[in-house]
């Protein structure tokens, strides 16, 4: 994914290095670390928006389709694999995080991520979302970067508030998080916003 975006995207570095990560975009050889570290397990993606994989195939066939579709010049997320820094470029099997820009026309993109159940509670997700935020902000195309978080996902509202981000408002009937309900539900808008 987007280890080098179009001419006309934000232009964000294809790599991120952190005091304890790296952040890199995901490969195909990536998917058996992804789906054993979060991928395939319930609590993680709880409030994501698709069910845990079945198996690492269905992980690798994901990563397939994206990849081709970044290869095709399709705009996708510009997504980063986290991966522990002291095992030089670890086992990728943290999390992931990506940001979305729906192109020239957006002054805003919106951030996602996924972290797995072992690694919460130690601020990791913090520093990497800190860093993928201020590198955006620090691109001439964008002035905010804006996030949601079910109402009920009290850690991710306090991380993207540490990541500097204000709450702004409830979505409501937002978006549907099928590991919780099959209906819509409520989220929580957060944002940062570039000052000049």
């Amino acid at each position: 994914m987007c280890s080098q975006p179009d001419a006309k995207s934000p232009l964000l570095p294809p790599k991120l290095i952190t005091q304890r990560l790296i952040l890199r975009p995901p490969t195909v050889a990536d998917a058996e670390w992804i789906f054993r570290g979060y991928a395939g397990d319930s609590e993680s993606v709880r409030y994501l928006t698709f069910r845990p994989h079945a198996n690492a195939s269905t992980v690798r066939t994901f990563l397939e389709e994206l990849l081709a579709a970044h290869d095709a010049g399709e705009r996708v997320r510009f997504a980063y694999v986290l991966a522990l820094r002291d095992a030089e470029e670890g086992a990728p099997g943290v999390g992931m995080i990506d940001l979305h820009w729906d192109g020239p026309s957006s002054l805003g993109a919106s951030l996602g991520y996924v972290l797995a159940t072992p690694h919460r509670g130690k601020g990791y997700m913090t520093e990497a979302g800190r860093a993928l935020v201020e590198a955006a902000l620090a691109t001439e195309a964008l002035w905010r970067v804006w996030a949601v978080a079910d109402t009920e996902n009290v850690a991710s509202h306090r991380t993207l508030e540490r990541i500097g981000m204000s709450y702004e408002g409830t979505l409501r009937r937002f978006i549907v998080h099928p590991n919780v309900q099959s209906t819509p539900r409520d989220v929580y808008l957060y944002a940062r916003v570039r000052s000049s």
